[in-house]
């Protein structure tokens, strides 16, 4: 038998980001994510966030744009996905996986002006977008 519990209202109104700065609150210092390179808890997930978030701030300012990431699965993109959504922008997902003709198009289509990536990407990502910035 499957049971539900019900949705509180006030904590389904709330953005993504509030969302997962709560857990920050209630589970700081639990592990959030595992990946291939390491552990993150919650505060290190969230101080990663703030940190991009702020270069991400300076580089685009205060109007929301798109913001591609080209970076592998792991506690490194989910963090690169929580500054983008705290800058106040829409993330555009790549995958380097794709062929590099698929992600170039993803980027013109979305018409993002900034891509996040990793240091593994970086020539990659040049040879996409032509020029790199590193924050």
């Amino acid at each position: 038998m499957t049971s539900f519990s019900p949705f509180i209202e006030a904590e389904v109104e709330q953005s993504i980001v509030r969302r997962f700065e709560r857990q920050v609150e209630l589970f700081g210092r639990r592990t959030a994510i595992v990946d291939r390179q390491r552990e993150y808890t919650y505060e290190q997930l969230n101080r990663a966030a703030n940190t991009v978030a702020r270069a991400l701030a300076r580089i685009t300012g205060p109007e929301p744009t798109r913001v591609a990431i080209y970076m592998d699965k792991g506690g490194a993109y989910l963090a690169a996905i929580f500054a983008v959504l705290k800058a106040g922008h829409a993330y555009v997902p790549l995958d380097p996986a794709f062929p590099r003709e698929r992600n170039s198009f993803l980027v013109q289509d979305a018409a993002a002006p900034v891509v996040l990536t990793s240091g593994v990407h970086a020539r990659a990502l040049r040879e996409l977008a032509g020029t790199t910035t590193t924050i």
